[in-house]
């Protein structure tokens, strides 16, 4: 038997103080609730033979106390993984622990949380706060796939303001499936592997963010927003440690810091049309730097590999993220369009990453007039690879307590050039599935 803890080491105080709710007295319990869901899913190629990529079953208590003073909220979730070689797996996750005070002007909450900025709807542009969990990719519920993080987040309200001040002590990444697997985004031939080096919980190492928002009409929603910390993605470090037969890399992924400067506003021109951008300044990024006579050829200037070698084969340079997008009813539904440019400003001809690569999302949803239905379309395309990825869905939550959900993550796309420093479906075009969900809530 094999059980998978997944914490982040500063919310075992938390969880001290969250269990200790169990042994109050009744009177304190009264006003307390318990609920949650219990999830089976189930997933099958499209293509080949039909093989299921994942069954599942989940289970995700939620307990909440709560008086005129403070709340308390626990969320646990128990998972087994049916395909596993195991016969039996769980993992077991907190997904969150947190204290909640309120007062007049004042929020503040303390433990791991989920912090969800942005207004993005196939992509992460201001939200950056909340690590994900893509070990699996898209075959998790979009519910599962924000991981929490320990933080401080208090908030302040002021007339038609507030201002957000994060404070995360200890730096938790996203998680990605590792090389050689079926969601892997890692390249594959000729590379070796090294462990990843992770920050050490230092103070020099916290992260913060600043928020400010104002929403002084029912058709304005501004804010502004500055972020000290690091990418929850790695870049790849990277060293030749041989030319023969051909060159082969050792890649080392490591975790850099980064400053970003970030605006988004929402405007209602009416009734039927809401426009939205996002717009972020990244000061540091950095970008895959190869010289282009070692793309070409096998003879290469010696000087500048020495110089990409001292450099980790890693170039920076600040980095621009653009959203616009709208929302409108179509078809007594709900359609939202949005295109995504991410340039880079100080680019080089050396970058594997393009100068301006864009992307555009579909998102279209519709509920039924006794809300038992609802379909969602969600997809994302990226122009210059031609590749995309379509999220068909149809729920219905006839039953009481009970929903059940079906569709599918279709991935399309043509063979990139090489050497293509993007994400790019192509690689997931024998992964599309359709899945199943039943999901009880109680």
């Amino acid at each position: 038997m094999h059980i998978q803890i997944v914490f982040n080491r500063l919310t075992y105080p938390f969880l001290a103080l969250l269990f200790t709710l169990v042994f109050l007295p009744l009177q304190l319990l009264s006003q307390s609730s318990f609920s949650g869901y219990y999830r089976f899913e189930s997933g099958i190629l499209t293509q080949k033979n039909g093989e299921f990529v994942f069954n599942r079953n989940s289970i995700q208590p939620t307990f909440r106390h709560q008086n005129s003073d403070y709340s308390l909220n626990l969320s646990l979730q128990l998972r087994h993984h049916l395909q596993s070689d195991e016969t039996f797996s769980p993992e077991f996750r907190l997904r969150e622990a947190y204290l909640d005070l309120n007062r007049k002007h004042i929020d503040l909450r303390i433990g791991q949380q989920m912090i969800v900025w942005g207004r993005a709807d196939a992509a992460q542009i201001h939200d950056i706060l909340t690590p994900m969990d893509l070990s699996e990719f898209l075959t998790q519920d979009f519910t599962d796939l924000r991981t929490g993080v320990t933080a401080l987040n208090l908030t302040y309200y002021f007339t038609n303001n507030s201002f957000q001040l994060v404070g995360i002590p200890v730096f938790l990444p996203s998680k990605l499936a590792p090389p050689g697997s079926r969601w892997s985004i890692w390249p594959t031939e000729n590379v070796d592997f090294v462990d990843t080096q992770i920050p050490n919980a230092r103070l020099k190492n916290s992260q913060f963010a600043f928020r400010w928002n104002n929403r002084s009409s029912l058709n304005w929603d501004v804010d502004v927003s500055f972020y000290s910390g690091y990418d929850p993605n790695p870049v790849l470090e990277k060293q030749i440690t041989t030319f023969i037969p051909e060159p082969r890399l050792q890649i080392s992924p490591e975790y850099k810091r980064n400053t970003a400067i970030m605006m988004g506003a929402e405007f209602r021109v009416n009734q039927h049309l809401i426009l939205t951008t996002e717009q972020v300044l990244w000061t540091n990024t950095r970008f895959d730097d190869l010289p282009v006579s070692l793309r070409e050829s096998n003879q290469v200037d010696l000087d500048e590999l020495n110089e990409a070698q001292n450099s980790r084969f890693l170039a920076n340079s600040p980095s621009i993220q653009s959203l616009w997008g709208m929302r409108f009813p179509l078809a007594k539904g709900n359609l939202s369009l949005q295109f995504i440019m991410e340039y880079i400003t100080k680019h080089k001809v050396t970058m594997l990453q393009n100068k301006a690569h864009h992307t555009g999302s579909i998102l279209y949803t519709r509920t039924s007039t006794d809300e038992r239905w609802n379909f969602r379309i969600l997809s994302r395309y990226h122009l210059k690879g031609n590749d995309a990825w379509v999220n068909p869905d149809a729920t219905y939550a006839g039953f009481d307590g009970l929903r059940i959900s079906a569709g599918g993550h279709l991935f399309y796309g043509d063979q990139p050039e090489p050497y293509y420093g993007h994400l790019t479906f192509h690689n997931f075009n024998s992964n599309s599935f359709a899945y199943l969900k039943l999901t009880a809530y109680w």
